[in-house]
């Protein structure tokens, strides 16, 4: 009897050292998670930048243009102030643009010369171009020629805005992914919780299980 005794604490009590190393692990087992997350997100953003080098090299030319079609607006609604600004009939750089392009004359600077020297000249509209920098008619043909966004640059922007689409969801995820990680508080949270779990049920379900098995045993000696 004393020998069944002796077996049985031995045997509780290997199970209390090995609750006890499990509840440990429950703990430390946060780190690898953590870890996991960060090489998600190291992963992830090692996706963003190979995808943004990719969006600004597809839309370089495009901005580039863009910037200067602003600045030309800008400069014209100084010079050219009963037309060109906010509240103005050209109000914003792409309709001023779209007006230039619609002019015959920005294919041939031929056209452009003659117009710098004649009629703009004599309404003083080249005096005007002067003081926004385009000290010739060359200068300012050369502008609009070297300015004017193609079918490529605005097919490349498209690209260059489909991938800023997967680059926004890519740190949505990345948000996502360091919001899941454990802070100190919630390690010890979420290894109390589970070490509570496991101690129900090694210690509650087994002694369910004994008591059942002993009671079988019993009606089946009886």
């Amino acid at each position: 009897m004393n020998h069944n005794i002796k077996k049985i604490v031995a045997r509780e009590i290997l199970i209390a050292i090995c609750t006890i190393i499990a509840c440990f692990l429950f703990y430390w087992g946060t780190y690898p998670y953590n870890s996991f997350k960060d090489w998600q997100v190291e992963r992830a953003e090692k996706e963003i930048e190979t995808q943004t080098k990719l969006h600004d090299s597809l839309n370089s030319e495009f901005d580039y243009k863009q910037r200067n079609h602003q600045w030309f607006f800008d400069r014209a609604s100084d010079e050219f102030s009963i037309d060109v600004g906010p509240n103005k009939k050209y109000d914003n750089e792409a309709k001023l643009w779209d007006s230039i392009q619609s002019f015959g004359w920005v294919n041939n600077p031929d056209s452009v010369d003659n117009a710098w020297n004649r009629q703009w000249y004599k309404d003083g509209i080249s005096n005007h171009f002067k003081n926004m920098g385009f000290t010739t008619p060359q200068q300012l043909y050369y502008f609009i020629k070297g300015k004017t966004i193609t079918v490529n640059d605005s097919l490349n922007n498209k690209k260059a805005i489909t991938i800023q689409n997967e680059i926004d969801t890519v740190n949505s995820k990345i948000a996502d992914l360091k919001y899941s990680k454990l802070n100190s508080r919630e390690k010890k949270t979420f290894s109390r919780q589970f070490s509570e779990i496991f101690v129900g049920l090694v210690f509650g379900v087994r002694y369910i299980y004994y008591l059942v098995k002993w009671c079988i045993l019993t009606l089946r000696d009886s």
